[in-house]
């Protein structure tokens, strides 16, 4: 019976390991690996959330209840649904040669932060749609 869960050193690195059923842990490579804590190519989702702006440039929705840290900045992804619809994060462009008025650029701002993450209208204007929002376990930057 192969040893399938290792907490230690493997290789050079130390972490936690689980290899597929019948593989020992311990001379696999990643590609029998279910879990590694050293693969930053793997993460679990912390939550799903929908975000919803209802005539308003801008709306938070926390990660916890009571608004407080999840302990990091995390990795989000966010995108724009009507329904079963996918609309992604369109683009915009408009253009006033004779007012000098330019705008490019996404039509929706999101940003995260360790207790929330805020959807808004990027020109400030009130605004209407629904947002799913995947917040991963794994931090957005490398604090080192």
């Amino acid at each position: 019976m192969a040893g399938r869960v290792l907490l230690g050193k493997k290789g050079s690195n130390y972490g936690l390991y689980v290899s597929r059923p019948g593989k020992e842990v311990t001379t696999v490579g990643r590609e029998d690996l279910i879990f590694s804590s050293d693969d930053t190519r793997t993460s679990q989702v912390l939550k799903i959330i929908d975000v919803t702006l209802s005539s308003a440039a801008t709306a938070t929705v926390n990660y916890n209840g009571d608004g407080s840290s999840i302990g990091y900045i995390p990795f989000i992804i966010a995108t724009e649904v009507s329904g079963d619809e996918i609309k992604g994060l369109p683009w915009e462009y408009s253009f006033q040669p004779f007012a000098g008025v330019y705008n490019i650029g996404s039509k929706w701002k999101v940003s995260t932060t360790n207790s929330a993450v805020t959807i808004a209208d990027s020109m400030g204007a009130a605004a209407s749609g629904t947002f799913r929002v995947l917040v991963f376990a794994i931090p957005a930057i490398d604090g080192s």
